[in-house]
């Protein structure tokens, strides 16, 4: 028992010290898919969907044990599906929505590593802030869309957990945040559509949002690597207050958002 004891210390060894500073810089592609829909009582009002293609760059500045990573998103398509219906209750159609969605993002933690027998698990909580910029949807009298933009603040919290090996060239590991908007905003351009509207300002309720990411890596120089990182993202609205327009009751409905994306691109550590 006592040998048992000490070959659990010996294999695993917590430390708070990185070995030496790094900084990492990323560039690469998004190949994704979103869904987004609005519902009322248990009923889909609308829906958009479809593929969502992008870029995305990022930078990681790691000091002793401190961690520091910034990173932007854009996903932007003009073929997405919209399914609803308008104003009048009659089912609506079609394959050409716009969709451009932004985030940009700045993370802080400290990393405790766990020195294993097989490896290094750097294990690192984070916060920071965030901020996410959607426009949806154009104006267009044919069928009667007009251009929402959606944006907010938001706080991350999370748990970054990498593996690395000094004797094999990959990583991978796993990233888990919850996401909380601050005071959601949807300006909804309605001028654009007829000069006799008014834009309106809504502001839907926030609930906790989450994100999933599976980072992989494989470094094939001293400094250059290649990266795959498979994330899940969910955001969700509550409900806004009724605004006035013209004799319209015009309001926000709740809503949710799945968006599935896989970053690839190359790295450059030094």
């Amino acid at each position: 028992m006592k040998k048992l004891i000490m070959a659990v210390i010996v294999c695993l060894t917590f430390s708070t010290t990185a070995i030496h500073a790094e900084t990492r810089i990323s560039l690469g592609g998004n190949v994704g898919y979103f869904h987004y829909k609005e519902t009322q009582y248990d009923t889909t009002l609308c829906k958009d969907y479809g593929f969502l293609p992008g870029v995305n760059a990022g930078v990681l500045f790691k000091e002793k044990a401190w961690w520091i990573r910034g990173t932007f998103d854009l996903n932007l398509t003009h073929g997405a599906t919209y399914k609803g219906q308008t104003q009048t209750g009659e089912p609506l159609k079609f394959d050409n929505e716009h969709e451009t969605i932004w985030t940009i993002e700045g993370n802080i933690g400290y990393t405790f590593a766990a020195d294993l027998t097989w490896g290094i698990l750097d294990i690192t909580p984070y916060t920071g802030i965030g901020y996410r910029h959607w426009t949806r949807g154009e104006a267009d009298a044919e069928t009667g869309n007009y251009e929402e933009v959606y944006k907010w603040v938001f706080l991350p919290l999370g748990i970054n957990v990498i593996y690395n090996s000094d004797t094999r060239p990959w990583s991978a590991g796993v990233d888990l945040a919850v996401l909380f908007p601050l005071s959601p905003k949807l300006d909804v351009h309605l001028h654009e559509l007829d000069p006799a509207f008014e834009d309106v300002k809504l502001e839907p309720q926030w609930r906790p949002g989450f994100r999933i990411q599976i980072p992989l890596s494989y470094k094939f120089s001293p400094h250059w690597a290649v990266y795959v990182v498979p994330r899940y993202t969910y955001w969700a609205l509550e409900e806004s207050k009724i605004e006035e327009q013209t004799g319209w009751q015009l309001y926000e409905p709740a809503s949710s958002t799945h968006h599935f994306t896989v970053k690839i691109g190359i790295s450059y550590s030094f």
